[in-house]
Formats: structure tokens, C-alpha cells, sequence
């Protein structure tokens, strides 16, 4: 498992902004893990809180072995998409589920680069595994994408078949808050 104090600590060293890790046990916290979340804030979110870093993050962070983990919500850019990529296939590792390691990687390729070229704002990548490998990407945009046939030149418009093809399902959900939701699922091995 990918140590999450790394994680943090690699968080904590982008000068963008740091992380705010939370996990929900089982039986009132003495169990197994059931959910976890690691929430990115940006120097503009904490500015917005009026709350230092070390108030929002506090004594929730500790180490944790997820069944559902998300990395933080990444800022629209290129750089962002290698850091789900690279969250997520330490996840994958941890979970040892390498054998869903590059179908998985590519759809979330797609979904990220979707997201990161069509909306404005952050995007939420999340984790589960329930019965199956589900990763879901989450946006500020209420657009549903919608796949469709490029042209044998068109240099994009691909990514939809692609996990159209790849994955066991997938779809999509507006989310309450506003936004919008792109999963996929995968049969774990």
C-alpha cells in the first residue's frame, strides 16, 4: 500500500496547496476501513476557509489501508491527470489488483483528460471496490459527455468507445451539489 504519510508529504511539498485526509471505520472506528477520502486544498481554498493548514488537516491523517480511496481533487492541467494516474496505480498495487493495471490507467486517462478539457474548475477522482473495480472522475459541469464517432483523421474524440469497450459499465450521474459524475467498472480478478 502506498504509505499515506508519502502521499502527504508529497502533497504538502507542491507549492500549490496540501491535503485533507478522511477515513470512516467500521464498528465506531475500532475496524477495518470503509471509506476514505484525501481531499486536495489549493492555497485559494484554505484562503477561503480562514483556517490554517494545520487546523484543517488536524489529527485526522493516519496511516489507513482504504477500500475506497479518491486522491485529491486535481487543479485542470496536464500535470494533474499524471498525478490520478500515479495515485491510482499505487492504489491498484495496494489493493493488488495490477491486473486491472492498464485498462484501468487508460480509461482513467480518458475520463481525466475529458474533464480537464471540457470544464472549469477542480476534478474529484474516486476509488471503490465493491464487488467490482469502479473509478469515477468528477467535475463542476453539468454537460453530459456523449460519445461519438470521429472521422478516420480526427486526432481525438475517442475516449468515450474506448471505455465504452474496455469497461464491464460505465455512465454517468449529476451530482446533487451541482456537476457531474463519468464512471467505469471493471471485474476484479
Amino acid at each position: 500500500m502506498p504509505d499515506p504519510v508519502e502521499w502527504l508529504a508529497a502533497l504538502d511539498a507542491d507549492p500549490q496547496g496540501w491535503a485533507l485526509a478522511t477515513a470512516v471505520r467500521a464498528d465506531g472506528g475500532a475496524g477495518e476501513i470503509v471509506d476514505f477520502e484525501l481531499r486536495y486544498v489549493n492555497e485559494a481554498g484554505a484562503r477561503l476557509t480562514g483556517r490554517t493548514r494545520a487546523e484543517l488537516i488536524g489529527g485526522r491523517y493516519r496511516e489507513l489501508w482504504p477500500e475506497t480511496a479518491g486522491p485529491p481533487p486535481v487543479p485542470r492541467e496536464a500535470l494533474s491527470a499524471s498525478t490520478a494516474r500515479r495515485f491510482t496505480s499505487d492504489m491498484l498495487a495496494a489493493w493488488d489488483l495490477t491486473a486491472l493495471l492498464e485498462d484501468a490507467l487508460l480509461m482513467l486517462g480518458e475520463l481525466i483528460t475529458n474533464a480537464i478539457q471540457h470544464t472549469v474548475g477542480d476534478v474529484v477522482v474516486e476509488l471503490r471496490t465493491d464487488g467490482a473495480l469502479r473509478i469515477a472522475v468528477s467535475d463542476p459541469s453539468n454537460r453530459l459527455p456523449v460519445p461519438r464517432t470521429p472521422g478516420p483523421e480526427s486526432e481525438n474524440g475517442r475516449g468515450l468507445l474506448i471505455v465504452e469497450r474496455l469497461a464491464a459499465g460505465w455512465g454517468t450521474a449529476m451530482l446533487p451539489a451541482g456537476g457531474k459524475q463519468v464512471w467505469f467498472e471493471l471485474p476484479l480478478p
